[in-house]
């Protein structure tokens, strides 16, 4: 139980308490709807079982957030209806062989809920003891990770551009060549920014879990700095598409000039790299941005 309900910080660590609380005492309900409405027969009683644990993952299949109260509740059902059909097959005398006492079902099930609980109490006691982690705090090193690689993305599409209208980009069949190392680079960038994005999301509503630690955290704020970079991303990809003009296109003329003008990189289009790129290691390391 312990094991199944460690999350990261204390936001997630208050909602799975909620939910692997709230799912087993359901649970410990089931299981005496299992054993009961059957009357306590084998066929019905397994019968039963299956339907019950059919239907609470699916559930979870198709509400994934609360996976781990699910299965935190099925524990508690398949402890108490195993335990009830084990010693009907090897008997109360083998079952107790080794001095553990056999309850009956309606005694069983309330004490499975206990140790569920409290396995569910000792995971949020040791998630903000010592010193708790909070879901913002969580949220402020993914930002300024996301910041950074935002500013590298935002790098590799300029050199991009730059190759493309140069035509630098060399064969891209070749996997040595300019272009294919840095498309290569983008959907490296971009395969690390998706999950950051939705982790960040996933910090934000978990946020509202947790107990306020040192005063309100600036939450649309940071719901503000989420959606810009989603934003952003969508614009300087669009810089990179494949669509892009070269600057051999028989009605390009102004492209061509645009492109000599362009053979020594001027520092202005690395003004925004290093302006994200600093806001990045402020929110990283929570320190004041340079003069």
């Amino acid at each position: 139980m312990i094991a199944i309900g460690m999350k990261g910080a204390s936001g997630s660590t208050v909602f799975n308490l909620a939910c692997n609380v709230g799912f087993s005492v359901i649970r410990m309900a089931s299981a005496f709807a299992n054993w009961y409405m059957v009357d306590g027969k084998t066929p019905g009683v397994i019968a039963m079982f299956a339907v019950f644990m059919a239907t609470w993952f699916y559930f979870a299949a198709r509400y994934p957030r609360f996976l781990t109260g699910v299965v935190a509740g099925a524990l508690t059902h398949v402890l108490v209806i195993g335990y009830a059909l084990q010693v009907r097959v090897i008997g109360i005398k083998i079952a107790t062989a080794t001095g553990q006492p056999y309850y009956p079902t309606y005694e069983l099930a309330p004490y499975r809920l206990l140790i569920v609980v409290a396995g569910s109490f000792i995971v949020y006691i040791w998630t903000i003891f010592p010193v708790p982690i909070t879901e913002g705090s969580v949220l402020r090193r993914n930002m300024g990770a996301s910041f950074f690689l935002l500013a590298s993305y935002l790098s590799s599409v300029t050199t991009t551009v730059d190759h493309r209208i140069q035509n630098k980009e060399g064969d891209m069949t070749i996997k040595s060549s300019p272009g294919r190392q840095l498309k290569k680079l983008r959907s490296k960038l971009l395969d690390q920014q998706i999950p950051l994005l939705n982790s960040m999301r996933q910090n934000l509503v978990d946020m509202s879990w947790e107990p306020t630690f040192g005063g309100d955290f600036p939450k649309d704020t940071y719901t503000a700095f989420i959606k810009e970079i989603q934003d952003q991303y969508l614009t300087v990809i669009s810089y990179s598409s494949s669509a892009f003009s070269n600057a051999h296109s028989s009605s390009s003329t102004w492209l061509t000039s645009f492109a000599a003008s362009r053979v020594t990189p001027d520092n202005k289009s690395h003004k925004m790299t290093s302006l994200l790129a600093l806001l990045s290691a402020s929110i990283r390391n929570n320190q004041a941005l340079p003069p």
